[in-house]
């Protein structure tokens, strides 16, 4: 957990401003891996991070500020891990979709804050924002979108730009509906259980990896 540092209360020096902005994230952060989303509300990001409510206002221009720039690092840091991953695949793979799509599932599955809050990006951290603030995340969003799709082109036979981009934007889609089906509430685990559908319960990495080479095969025959 982030301890609060009070040892100055506002922020004066563009260091000290982007220390603050950076122990705010954190905050939040930690409140995300404690009780998701709902649990990272203005009081409490204000409460963890040794500031008032109103000071917040100061650094974010609401909740979903923070909300959407803690989204774009998390995105940002997985989109390189798998651009990494890509630069070391073998040009001679001999299958290259599956191969892309497990790392594009494990690198996601791996940064559940990035789950959580892709799931809650178009429902919430996309409101309360201002047009600046969205054309800010817009921009660094489909950059990084755009530079990975590049990659994929690159290293599946056949795969046009525009098929990638294509691509790349559908499985986001679809795996921001992934999240709450692949971590349901507990009554619901127990309620698959009695009715014997256990097994319909799939964790998210497989779900997400499924859904990728599925997309994949497709827009590579053109579909």
């Amino acid at each position: 957990m982030t301890e609060p540092d009070t040892s100055w209360q506002r922020a004066r020096s563009p260091e000290q401003i982007a220390e603050r902005r950076v122990s705010i994230l954190d905050a939040t952060g930690d409140l995300l891996d404690e009780g998701g989303v709902e649990a990272a509300g203005l009081n409490a990001i204000a409460r963890q991070v040794g500031l008032s409510k109103a000071n917040l206002y100061r650094y974010f221009e609401s909740r979903e500020a923070i909300l959407l720039e803690l989204l774009l690092t998390e995105f940002r840091r997985w989109s390189d891990e798998v651009a990494s991953d890509l630069d070391t695949m073998d040009a001679e793979h001999t299958a290259p979709i599956e191969w892309i799509a497990r790392r594009l599932a494990a690198r996601h599955a791996a940064r559940p804050r990035l789950g959580m809050l892709f799931h809650a990006l178009p429902g919430i951290i996309e409101h309360n924002i201002s047009l600046e603030t969205a054309i800010d995340f817009k921009t660094n969003a489909l950059a990084l979108m755009e530079g990975l799709s590049g990659r994929l082109e690159r290293n599946i036979p056949g795969l046009s730009a525009d098929s990638a981009a294509r691509f790349l934007m559908h499985w986001l889609m679809a795996v921001c509906g992934a999240w709450p089906h692949c971590h349901p509430h507990q009554v619901i685990n127990q309620a698959m259980q009695h009715l014997g559908k256990a097994d319909l319960m799939q964790p998210y990495e497989e779900t997400i990896y499924a859904m990728a080479v599925t997309m994949l095969h497709g827009v590579q025959r053109g579909l």
